[in-house]
């Protein structure tokens, strides 16, 4: 909005004074930039001259198009501020124009009141009249609307209730379903169990029909050694008599010689046995 000023006169609005220190700052920006690349290429030929490379143009020719486009800036950089001062007058014209427009509707808005505040005097007993009517038809309406609300409250809480209701069967079926469920698991636990206990019974018994085939056996073996070794005990007595046989008959052959020896050796003789 316009400030006024005490002697009723229009300095300047907030918005102009906004634009004017933004362009300022952007010239200066603009400005400033455009010297540092003067000066950058004027450092750059220096160097390269000093440094002994041949540039593209003298420096002279560098400071002279530099200065030019530091010119060419300058004028774009005015005809921006030209852009910028017609769109402050621009806003000058319609601030005035909103302005108008504001005082206009203040006297109006001035104007309504005070017919509003006149109005019931003109009107008198009428007034009173058409206010009891809104009273009674606000009435009925406060009434109706109360009504209208206490049946959408009743809905709301048979709503309630009945959600409540099938909470709570949800409930006692996830109860249910949740103890049937541990009564399968444990069910089939203890069989588990029975079944884990019945091969340990059959593992027992059959680990016990194992050791008693063991002891057969065992004795089984014992009574073959023993028989094996009586037949060995009886062969060998069997052959000892053998031997001691062969043995009196080699004997008995040796003192046959002998005689027949002694016989043959005293042939001559009459008390000698015959053959």
């Amino acid at each position: 909005s316009r400030e006024v000023g005490s002697e009723g006169h229009q300095p300047y609005s907030r918005l102009e004074g906004s634009l004017f220190i933004h362009t300022t700052v952007m010239g200066a920006a603009l400005l400033w930039a455009w010297v540092g690349v003067c000066l950058l290429n004027v450092h750059a030929s220096h160097r390269d001259s000093c440094d002994g490379v041949n540039s593209s143009k003298p420096s002279l020719q560098l400071c002279v198009e530099s200065a030019r486009e530091l010119n060419e800036g300058v004028v774009a950089l005015k005809n921006q501020l030209d852009k910028v001062l017609c769109c402050t007058e621009h806003v000058r014209t319609l601030e005035h124009t909103v302005l108008a427009l504001a005082t206009k509707a203040s006297v109006a808005g001035q104007a309504a009141s005070e017919q509003e505040k006149d109005r019931p005097v003109m009107l008198g007993l009428k007034t009173t009249d058409v206010l009891g009517q809104h009273q009674e038809g606000n009435t009925g309406r406060k009434e109706e609307d109360t009504k209208e609300k206490g049946k959408r409250q009743d809905e709301e809480d048979g709503k309630l209730e009945e959600d409540g209701r099938q909470q709570k069967e949800r409930g006692r079926k996830e109860e249910e379903n949740k103890l049937n469920e541990e009564g399968r698991k444990q069910e089939v636990e203890n069989k588990q169990e029975e079944e884990v206990r019945m091969q340990e019974s059959e593992g027992g018994m059959q680990r016990e029909k194992e050791k008693k085939q063991e002891e057969n056996q065992d004795e089984e073996g014992k009574e073959e050694g023993r028989g094996k070794q009586g037949e060995e005990e009886g062969k060998q007595e069997e052959e000892g008599g053998k031997r001691k046989e062969e043995q009196k008959v080699k004997e008995t052959c040796k003192e046959e010689k002998i005689r027949n020896h002694i016989r043959n050796s005293n042939f001559g003789d009459d008390t000698s046995p015959k053959k």
